[in-house]
């Protein structure tokens, strides 16, 4: 019989061409294009949407100003803040849900009412609770975020291989043994993909409540503000750092998750 060769996982370089090369050639393309078109005033209003040197002007010159490193910060920590309350709650009320019937069945339909309910329509609500700062911005920020690990968790504690369960029964593993050695490790890879949505959502819910609220520092309010002023330039300039923030946190999340749940990797390698 002939040998079949092992197959070699691809090398950092190939890695690195195969998943940055075709984005940055598409995001160079669109910039050239942009740069040309955009004086001219053909199918763009240079006030609406600045020429791409325009951009990095305005971003150089924000880039030197002290408030935007204080704004960024309070974003940053408005968004870490709720991300954590969020995952928090999130485990321990899609524990409970998993493990005891009887609540799943009386609190379950009212999360499910709140979660349908858009959250943008409480913050007004947050506000008159927790005034302007940054605890409305928190409640916020964790009350789009609870969700996906919410019910992640409680879907991935519940899914469990039935016959694992009985073969772990017929061995008298107690029902807590049952729980740390088949349904937390089970459940893991959902959760950590729970995880991961739930800190874009910490994201989005900050930057609205910023955007609405509008008293208080953070990039949300640095948006407001140059769009009143038609600064557009800046206005993609903090777009920008958003998207990079973003990005990060979501890639971050992702890495985490693969160097701690490495076998949900190796299950879906195997068909599992």
């Amino acid at each position: 019989m002939d040998k079949i060769a092992p197959t070699r996982a691809p090398s950092f370089r190939r890695r690195l061409v195969g998943d940055f090369l075709p984005p940055l050639l598409f995001l160079a393309v669109a910039l050239v294009a942009w740069q040309l078109i955009a004086p001219t005033g053909w199918l763009i209003n240079p006030l609406l949407l600045p020429s791409p040197g325009a951009i990095a002007k305005a971003g150089w010159e924000l880039l030197g100003a002290a408030y935007l490193g204080e704004n960024f910060f309070r974003t940053v920590y408005v968004i870490a803040v709720g991300f954590v309350i969020a995952v928090v709650a999130g485990l321990v009320m899609g524990t409970l849900m998993a493990v005891v019937p009887l609540l799943r069945l009386v609190m379950y339909p009212y999360i499910i009412a709140f979660q349908a309910l858009p959250k943008i329509v409480l913050v007004p609500l947050f506000i008159v609770l927790f005034g302007f700062g940054a605890a409305a911005k928190i409640v916020t920020a964790a009350a789009i975020a609870f969700f996906p690990v919410f019910m992640n968790t409680m879907v991935g504690l519940s899914l469990v291989d039935a016959d694992q369960r009985r073969l772990m029964e017929s061995l008298t593993a107690s029902r807590w043994q049952v729980f740390t050695k088949l349904q937390i490790p089970s459940a893991l890879p959902l959760i950590f993909a729970g995880v991961k949505v739930s800190a874009t959502y910490a994201m989005t819910g900050a930057l609205a409540a910023e955007l609405i609220a509008g008293t208080d520092i953070g990039l949300g309010r640095l948006i407001s503000t140059f769009s009143f002023g038609l600064q557009m330039d800046f206005v993609f300039i903090i777009v920008i750092v958003i998207a990079v923030m973003a990005y990060l946190l979501f890639t971050g999340m992702e890495r985490l998750g693969e160097r701690v749940v490495f076998w949900g990797e190796d299950q879906e390698r195997g068909g599992g």
